[in-house]
């Protein structure tokens, strides 16, 4: 039992250094919650974890990343040329839609036990993040979605997107069935496919590192997620 308390307070403690992470190459996501290993517990850490969801840190945290990428918008759109087709990614999970509400009721359960308790439920928009959207949309750029969430959920993703109020994407990209790449590599190759489309895609945001990292970006979006990891 002792060893399985550690390597959760291991695992919980390697999450949280994950989520500060930053490379020059990305913009950073800012003050995540810290954890000191030595001493805490996992209820210590859903207690971290509560109070930074709910005393407003996080909405704090995703207002200091979407700003900037606003104002990228605006200024990479002012000075398109007329032959450039624009594009931006955006990531569904804890980015354009948030499983914060069912992660706080379940006590941050894993989304295997999400999928069962809240079945019917639809996820709500991330408003800073559908702001961004229309954004980029009332500028002509073309956003297109990019998920791990794999192509049997397709009818279950759309439903969520349309329930949260986006619309009118470009397209919508999912893990094939049977697609076992780690999601870092998944996302760098259709995001690839993408250029080769002949769309600049000109600003990428998501939660996880695994969203960004591989290239095919101008800009590149961390949002703050410390509940959970992608690899």
């Amino acid at each position: 039992m002792k060893k399985t308390a550690a390597l959760i307070l291991l695992c919980a403690a390697l999450l949280f250094a994950q989520s500060r992470a930053a490379s020059p190459a990305f913009t950073p996501t800012v003050g995540a919650p810290e954890l000191h290993l030595a001493g805490d517990n996992l209820t210590d850490i859903l207690r971290t974890l509560y109070n930074y969801a709910q005393t407003g840190q996080y909405e704090r945290e995703i207002n200091q990343v979407v700003r900037p990428a606003r104002d990228w918008i605006d200024t990479r759109t002012a000075r398109a040329t007329p032959n450039e087709k624009l594009a931006a990614i955006f990531d569904i999970d804890e980015t354009a839609v948030s499983n914060l509400p069912n992660l706080l009721a379940c006590g941050f359960c894993s989304s295997g036990a999400r999928a069962k308790l809240f079945e019917d439920e639809r996820l709500p928009a991330i408003p800073q993040v559908l702001d961004l959207y229309r954004l980029a949309k009332s500028k002509g750029v073309a956003v297109i979605f990019i998920t791990g969430r794999t192509e049997p959920s397709r009818s279950v993703t759309t439903g969520d997107l349309i329930a949260a109020g986006y619309t009118d994407w470009e397209d919508l990209l999912m893990r094939p069935s049977g697609n076992s790449e780690p999601a870092r590599t998944f996302k760098a190759g259709v995001r690839q496919t993408v250029e080769r489309k002949g769309y600049k895609i000109i600003l990428n945001i998501g939660d996880q590192m695994s969203d960004l990292i591989g290239g095919y970006a101008e800009r590149t979006y961390k949002l703050p997620d410390p509940f959970y990891f992608v690899e």
